[in-house]
């Protein structure tokens, strides 16, 4: 029920609130401290009513940062991180979704220092609903030295959120209202 009502809301943004949002989160990701200090990141490649990535990975690649992005599995609900050098290297993959081709390096998740999480919503405590198939639950597990920060609307930020055993919840989140540490509060 909620993810569809969320899902909902995020079809109902116009490209502009889309466009303006999505600028508002690239400067509060590119001032950020954590940001600032990683060198391995890994980034979603956005859906179109997603808080648009492609201008902080183009900034990433220009600070000289390994940018690592998902590439899916052929075994359903499994991805990796691959370091990609330019968004021209991006093809159209599985789910007509942009992921990285064929010639991208993949890196371990031990070796990421910053893993920025998609979410269809996202509470105060860090709990994140995804879109339901399992492919970050499953590889947060596997990168448990990263630091997650949720990436949202401001909107998709709610009260609470159900959390199951296996569920990795974000340690900060970021939309274009500002970043919110889920352990301190606001930053």
């Amino acid at each position: 029920m909620l993810r569809q009502q969320m899902l909902g809301k995020r079809r109902e943004l116009s490209s502009l609130q889309i466009k303006t949002s999505s600028e508002s989160i690239t400067r509060k990701l590119v001032s950020w401290d954590m940001i600032q200090k990683a060198q391995v990141c890994m980034v979603f490649l956005s859906m179109t009513d997603e808080p648009q990535m492609d201008d902080l990975i183009e900034w990433m690649l220009r600070e000289g940062k390994t940018v690592c992005v998902p590439r899916l599995s052929t075994k359903f609900g499994l991805m990796e991180a691959a370091a990609v050098s330019s968004l021209n290297s991006l093809v159209t993959g599985r789910l007509g979704l942009r992921m990285p081709g064929a010639g991208c390096l993949t890196v371990e998740p031990q070796f990421l220092d910053i893993i920025l999480v998609p979410g269809v919503a996202f509470d105060l405590s860090g709990a994140r609903l995804g879109m339901g198939a399992g492919y970050y639950d499953r590889y947060l597990m596997r990168a448990s030295g990263a630091a997650l920060a949720g990436i949202a609307w401001g909107f998709q930020i709610v009260q609470e959120l159900p959390q199951e055993e296996h569920d990795i919840p974000v340690k900060w989140l970021v939309t274009e209202d500002g970043i919110y540490d889920c352990i301190k509060g606001k930053i």
